[in-house]
């Protein structure tokens, strides 16, 4: 698995680390022996409200909710690359 997280790192660009997570990503940083700019991903959550996101969590942890899906669109207007099969399944 590590060798497909090498192959997944090497293609896709580093992200943009947003100016609200920073502080927390340089004590991170800080923290450990190695530069892990490489392993930075986007957290996000499900839906628009935290009860509809509470229980899609609640299914993925019971295994029950396996995929989601974005818009391509949005992807486009962001300029972020589209998912690829296995690229965030960690």
């Amino acid at each position: 698995m590590w060798e497909l997280h090498k192959q997944v790192r090497q293609e896709n660009p580093i992200m943009r680390i947003p100016e609200t997570v920073q502080p927390f990503w340089d004590r991170f940083q800080a923290s450990i022996a190695y530069d892990a700019s490489q392993l930075f991903y986007e957290a996000f959550h499900f839906d628009d409200n935290e009860p509809t996101a509470n229980a899609l969590g609640a299914l993925v942890l019971r295994g029950q909710k396996r995929a989601t899906a974005g818009l391509l669109w949005t992807n486009e207007v962001t300029r972020k690359p589209s998912p690829r099969l296995a690229t965030s399944a960690w």
